[in-house]
C-alpha cells in the first residue's frame, strides 16, 4: 500500500473512531440528562453540531497531547547497551 493510500486509510479510521466516540458520549447518562434540561426548540440540529464540534476539539487536543508526550518520552529515552556490543 502506498503512503498516500495508507494515510487516507488512517484518516478514514480516525474519523470513524471520532463519530463512534461522539455517539457513545451522547449516550452517557450525564449528557442525556443535561440535554433533557434544555427545552426543545427549532435548532436541535444546531445544538448537536456545536456539541460535536466541542467534542472533536477535545478529542484532537487529547490526541495531540498524548502524541507529544510519546514523542517526548522517546526522545528522552537513552539507548541501552547490549552485552558484548560497543
Amino acid at each position: 500500500m502506498d503512503p498516500t493510500a495508507k494515510a487516507a486509510e488512517l484518516d478514514r479510521k480516525a474519523e470513524l473512531h471520532k463519530k463512534e466516540s461522539f455517539a457513545k458520549w451522547m449516550d452517557e447518562p450525564m449528557v442525556r440528562m443535561g440535554l433533557s434540561m434544555i427545552p426543545k426548540g427549532d435548532h436541535e440540529d444546531a445544538l448537536k453540531m456545536v456539541l460535536q464540534s466541542a467534542f472533536q476539539a477535545g478529542f484532537a487536543a487529547g490526541s495531540g497531547h498524548m502524541l507529544s508526550s510519546m514523542v517526548e518520552s522517546l526522545l528522552k529515552k537513552k539507548p541501552s547497551n547490549f552485552e558484548g556490543r560497543d
